[in-house]
């Protein structure tokens, strides 16, 4: 077998296990994961549906931003970027305002999206699809 063969096989495999521990992740998720997927780059959606109100939106950028004081509050940002600097849309989830949170597998895409949904303290819900 030729080198460029071994090594797209090592990448291949690479690549299987990544997704194997993000879906691992997800699979088993609480707020400490959900703040760590915010350092790998994800994409994906993100609906967010108060009563019979809501939106939705695809997100390319994900930040997660710490409170300096307990005053403040810790949120998650997730934004669709244009360019470095040029959000397109954007929503923001307060940490300490998530009353329930579990990740699954996507009806719809079981191979290629992940869930998680979100209760927030007020009631509302909020789903992310994350694209893996």
């Amino acid at each position: 077998m030729g080198k460029s063969k071994v090594i797209q096989m090592k990448k291949a495999d690479k690549s299987q296990e990544a997704r194997q521990i993000l879906k691992n992740g997800i699979l088993d998720m609480s707020i400490e994961r959900l703040i760590q997927m915010t350092r790998y780059g994800l994409g994906g959606n993100i609906n967010y549906m108060v009563g019979t109100c809501g939106s939705s939106h695809y997100f390319n950028h994900m930040e997660y931003v710490k409170a300096d004081n307990e005053e403040e509050g810790s949120i998650i940002n997730y934004s669709f970027m244009i360019e470095k600097e040029e959000i397109a849309a954007s929503t923001t989830i307060s940490i300490e305002q998530i009353a329930a949170i579990f990740g699954c597998v996507n009806e719809d895409n079981p191979d290629n999206v992940l869930d998680i949904n979100i209760v927030m303290t007020d009631g509302s819900g909020i789903t992310i699809n994350i694209i893996y």
